[in-house]
């Protein structure tokens, strides 16, 4: 899908939440437009073909571990922004539980590159929880 905005009402605001890092920006960016009535349109039948990491030569596993971490920051921090936090804390909880109580099975079954997905989940949400910034960075 893209997303098509009136440039002039775009340039006046600031609109792009530099807080966040690889995700959310543009539900952020949609929920501000929704709740200050601006105009947003949604082309859904265009069809972009995103190359993940194409331009990236570092550790693809690395790559995939900071992406968890910046997925769970960047989810709670929007959450927390247009829901508080409370809402955000609760809306997240069933997150970090499942993730904690995946990583203690794979620690069991002996699968590191789950564990280690598993601990920057966890990371991350846990740092956006005590409202340390987007700060892992490739």
């Amino acid at each position: 899908a893209v997303m098509l905005f009136n440039l002039k009402s775009f340039k006046k605001k600031n609109l792009f939440d530099e807080k966040y890092f690889l995700y959310f920006e543009e539900v952020d960016l949609l929920t501000f437009c929704k709740k200050n009535s601006l105009k947003c349109y949604v082309a859904s039948n265009l069809k972009i073909q995103h190359q993940r990491a194409k331009s990236i030569n570092e550790n693809i596993e690395k790559i995939e571990n900071l992406r968890s971490w910046h997925y769970m920051w960047s989810m709670f921090y929007y959450n927390k922004k247009h829901f508080g936090y409370l809402k955000a804390c609760k809306f997240t909880i069933n997150f970090l539980l499942k993730d904690l109580i995946m990583m203690v099975l794979y620690i069991l079954i002996l699968r590191p590159k789950e564990i280690q997905k598993r601990y920057y989940r966890i990371y991350g949400t846990i740092s956006s929880i005590l409202g340390l910034k987007s700060f892992l960075r490739p």
